[in-house]
């Protein structure tokens, strides 16, 4: 490629890049480094949950670090697979490298990263091993821990947003299949076990039509005025009871 092919090139992952990211701060933007999620646990809950649970019931705070979460794996992890698989471009993922800006809500609104990242030759499914074990691994710990609920529950809200930024980069035209490969595998290279394996599945209705399904509940619907979603493994026990009921 000669190099006003290149410059035209990099402008558009620069494009990609910045439509989906920040590079800096906004003026006047608290920024809340990522390394927060690193922080030891103490009594009390962190101050960048403050905002997230200010009045809420002391009930209700594992759920809504749950959908935190969803917030947060769906405006990081998406967007970064989907630049990766897209462009071929590894965007930063050590923890020191990002931080966010918070919606009035309490969660996170936009990444800042700390650079624009390289490109990247590799197309096999290690690829994304730096990501999960620099980044979502203990992001997910950390979570867990304060919430109390199961690190499998916060790996599948990350690996249901893997998957999402996967899909929307195979609509494009990229080749995706070391991603595919990657959540596919039930076990890593060095047998431990992949808690991204399958974090949607397709489930066959009596009908004959194919419905995608999370892995895990991700215990929103628990909250005020919640319901479950229309991927919610749990909708098939409901569904089993509603028939049961109807037999009885």
């Amino acid at each position: 490629m000669n190099s006003c092919g290149l410059e035209q090139q990099h402008a558009e992952i620069r494009r990609a890049i910045e439509t989906r990211f920040l590079l800096s701060a906004p003026d006047g933007a608290a920024l809340f480094p990522t390394t927060l999620l690193q922080a030891p646990l103490t009594a009390g809950l962190p101050s960048w949950l403050h905002t997230l649970t200010q009045g809420q019931p002391e009930q209700a705070i594992p759920y809504l670090i749950s959908r935190w979460s969803q917030w947060y794996f769906a405006l990081l992890v998406a967007p970064w697979v989907y630049v990766h698989l897209r462009h071929q471009w590894q965007l930063p993922y050590h923890l020191t490298d990002i931080a966010y800006v918070q919606s009035e809500q309490g969660t996170p609104q936009r990444f800042v990263l700390s650079s624009l990242g390289s490109p990247v030759e590799e197309r096999q499914w290690q690829a994304f091993l730096p990501l999960i074990d620099e980044h979502i691994a203990p992001v997910c710990q950390q979570l867990s821990a304060l919430s109390g609920l199961s690190a499998a529950l916060f790996w599948n809200n990350a690996g249901v947003r893997f998957y999402q930024g996967m899909n929307q980069a195979e609509q494009e035209g990229a080749d995706v299949r070391h991603a595919a490969d990657l959540l596919d595998r039930a076990e890593l290279a060095n047998g431990e076990k992949n808690r991204l394996y399958q974090p949607i599945r397709l489930r066959t209705l009596p009908s004959g039509e194919q419905k995608k399904e999370r892995r895990h509940c991700c215990l929103i619907y628990r909250l005020e005025g919640g319901a479950l979603c229309p991927s919610c493994p749990r909708l098939r026990a409901e569904h089993r009871k509603r028939t049961t009921g109807i037999k009885g």
